[in-house]
């Protein structure tokens, strides 16, 4: 910090301060008492300019701008225009993300296999009214979001083109739901209680919502996955083909 005299005007002047107080006193005034370009002490040209005026009832306070001179004083400069600019980009880039992740999350629900909340049901009856029109069979795949398992044998078929193919010419497929929110226990047990094997599980209905086999998924895994190999020897065993008596005929 420094102090300097100039007149009848007192300064006072440090590092972190952004507002110089002086006595009331003429704009003339201020101008000479802030013009050092002359002064002898060495100091670059400090001019207080008329915009950054701001006259409070104590007094004028300048807000002060320094550029380095031999004392070492850094450059100090009261922006606030930068200031309410930089508050804005923040502002915005807050709505940016927090929109983002709204959509994310909406994105995410709208992925899920399993619906906890489906009126299961109705849904099977309609699966089965579908696969009757097309003559296919109904494909119940069973388990829950919470089951990495599931997740990983849906997405196995439906990446691979093989599988999917059988699945897609053969079946009508339908994801039940077993969660804590719904463990759709009414369901379970009028297609014999699935859950007994563990999950994923998968039951085969003919067009008559008949259950025609249940497959335990332990049987189709390889390793930290599941076999391309056991699964299309699964579904082809059982489409409609497959069982057509009319295809083993002696």
């Amino acid at each position: 910090m420094f102090f300097w005299l100039c007149g009848d005007f007192s300064h006072f002047f440090t590092a972190d301060r952004h507002f110089t107080p002086l006595p009331k006193g003429s704009v003339a005034q201020l101008y000479r008492a802030l013009d050092f370009g002359s002064s002898g002490w060495g100091l670059e040209s400090l001019r207080g300019h008329k915009r950054n005026l701001d006259l409070k009832k104590s007094g004028f306070f300048i807000k002060s701008s320094f550029r380095n001179n031999k004392f070492g004083i850094k450059e100090i400069n009261s922006n606030f225009d930068t200031l309410n600019s930089m508050k804005t980009v923040i502002v915005i880039l807050f709505l940016i993300f927090t929109c983002s992740t709204l959509i994310g999350q909406e994105n995410s629900t709208s992925k899920k296999l399993y619906n906890p909340y489906a009126d299961a049901k109705t849904d099977i009856s309609n699966t089965i009214a579908q696969a009757k029109k097309e003559n296919k069979h109904v494909f119940l795949q069973i388990g829950g979001n919470w089951c990495s398992w599931c997740i990983a044998f849906d997405k196995k078929v439906n990446e691979t083109e093989e599988l999917k193919k059988i699945l897609t010419d053969n079946y009508v497929v339908y994801h039940l739901n077993y969660s804590k929110e719904n463990t759709n226990s009414e369901l379970l047990k009028q297609i014999g209680y699935p859950q007994r094997f563990g999950f994923p599980v998968f039951v085969i209905l003919d067009s008559e919502g008949n259950r025609l086999h249940m497959q335990n998924s332990a049987y189709l895994e390889e390793g930290k996955g599941h076999s391309v190999e056991k699964i299309k020897e699964f579904l082809t065993g059982w489409t409609p083909k497959s069982i057509d008596p009319l295809n083993y005929k002696e």
